[in-house]
């Protein structure tokens, strides 16, 4: 609660008079699953890692910065951890109170395949693509997964670059299947 005029205070009161907030540089908190708290502190040890922080959908308004700070604890309700991005806000694209999406940077990962994320399927003996061979006919390849980003996900191992993956369809393919590539669509 803030005093406003006509308001009686005295010494020691525990009301604020006052709330400054600052905007540059501005800190942006955001919360990551627990599990990811010691690869974090990793990065952390080797450089600042780097946050973007988006104001909306839209990849034009991005406000780029580094990982300042990192909570000692974890939220027992949510099993999250609170991080804090520095911003430098020069041209005051974030505000204090503001819904921001933010993408914390960790590392490149150099060389990996990607696949869209919905080429992937799990079955009953692990995570699978469907890759097309050049007769035209699928062939079932079981795949080691990594990490997800947005609609990609990086193949470990089960695919080799340059194979086209099916990414459509897959609940009427069966190995040695026909299929008939199509051009790509674009996603909105």
């Amino acid at each position: 609660m803030l005093v406003h005029e006509g308001n009686i205070i005295k010494e020691n009161d525990d009301r604020s008079l006052v709330i400054i907030n600052q905007i540059q540089p501005v800190y942006v908190s955001f919360s990551v699953p627990e599990q990811h708290l010691s690869a974090i502190l990793d990065y952390m040890a080797e450089s600042k890692p780097h946050v973007s922080a988006f104001v909306s959908e839209d990849e034009t308004s991005r406000e780029n910065g580094e990982l300042a700070a990192v909570d000692n604890t974890v939220d027992k309700a949510t099993g999250t951890v609170r991080l804090k991005g520095l911003f430098a806000n020069a041209d005051n694209l974030l505000w204090p109170g503001q819904f921001v999406r933010v993408i914390l940077k960790l590392t490149d990962i150099q060389g990996a395949r990607v696949a869209p994320s919905h080429a992937v399927q799990t079955g009953i003996e692990g995570q699978y693509v469907y890759v097309v061979k050049s007769d035209s006919t699928v062939e079932m390849r079981t795949v080691s997964v990594g990490r997800i980003i947005d609609k990609e996900t990086v193949i470990e191992k089960g695919v080799s670059a340059g194979e086209t993956l099916v990414t459509d369809g897959h609940i009427l393919l069966t190995p040695g299947a026909k299929v008939e590539v199509k051009e790509a669509r674009s996603e909105k």
